[in-house]
């Protein structure tokens, strides 16, 4: 007979997820409409015991690109990229010997590049602007992992990755990113 999760006690694990992203703008303004974009994130974590780990890793995105939209001058679209660097805690709860619950929780260190594309009409020629900031965030995930034995489970999580006050030093008008996402993927114990 084949162990599950419920039989494990520590040690080191892998985690690798795909993400359905949907990214909002916060501001004091109307946020622009945003396409769903992709990400993944892929973590290394150390169980002290069944119930308890940390684990740190890394986020990246795919471009997440407005809605063209204009105003009095022009017409512009916005385009945002987004990595980073994550380290946290990951309190399980095994269910049985198949099933466990866990939420994933901790910092975020994010790296952003904005650039916005703006056409003026006319004979005035397009022109584009990029800026990065970076910043600590924190994210969340609450996941149900499915274990086919004792080193491989099926991994399914809602996932927040929140970025505060982006660009706050070079403007009056800061704002935060947050990225929700349904995550599909897969966890590996040694």
């Amino acid at each position: 007979m084949v162990a599950h999760a419920a039989d494990y006690s520590g040690g080191w694990v892998l985690n690798a997820n795909a993400h359905l992203n949907r990214l909002a703008i916060e501001t004091d303004k109307d946020s622009p409409d945003i396409d769903p974009n992709y990400a993944v994130d892929i973590n290394a974590g150390y169980y002290f015991n069944r119930w308890i780990a940390v684990e740190g890793g890394a986020y990246a995105a795919s471009s997440a690109i407005t809605t063209p939209a204009s105003d009095i001058v022009s017409s512009y679209q916005v385009t945002i990229d987004s990595d980073g660097l994550t380290l946290g805690f990951k309190p399980t709860w095994r269910i049985n010997k198949q099933h466990e619950l866990a939420l994933r929780i901790g910092v975020f260190y994010w790296r952003s590049e904005l650039t916005v594309e703006e056409s003026f009409g006319g004979d005035v020629t397009p022109g584009t602007s990029t800026d990065s900031d970076s910043g600590l965030g924190t994210y969340m995930h609450i996941a149900w992992h499915y274990w086919f034995n004792q080193h491989w489970a099926f991994n399914t999580q809602l996932s927040s990755y929140q970025q505060n006050d982006l660009f706050k030093d070079d403007s009056n008008k800061s704002f935060g990113l947050t990225s929700k996402a349904l995550s599909l993927g897969g966890v590996y114990k040694f």
